[in-house]
């Protein structure tokens, strides 16, 4: 097999292992599997592998974030608490 199809079976298999341990991997986790395909990767690229992994909602060494993936709107709904005597935004019909 050519380094590229090594390389994108390893990432493969690393998404699937992180989908069965809840979207989370340890860094020894994603080292070891390209150690284990014979991919010497520098740090560099390792940390292009944390942020491609990141993207696709995968935590590294904890779990995702949820906060990083919603939209700011969701975002505010989530994090601001409801106010219980906030006014009706019904309008009234005029008689």
């Amino acid at each position: 097999m050519r380094e590229e199809q090594i390389f994108a079976k390893t990432l493969e298999e690393l998404s699937a292992l992180a989908k069965e341990q809840g979207n989370m991997l340890s860094e020894e986790q994603v080292t070891e599997a390209f150690d284990k395909a014979n991919l010497n990767l520098g740090e560099p690229q390792l940390e292009m592998i944390f942020a491609y992994l990141k993207n696709k909602k995968i935590g590294i060494g904890q779990p995702a974030d949820p906060f990083d993936y919603m939209s700011r709107r969701s975002r505010c709904r989530y994090s601001l608490p409801y106010p219980k005597d906030r006014p009706s935004t019904l309008r009234r019909r005029r008689p």
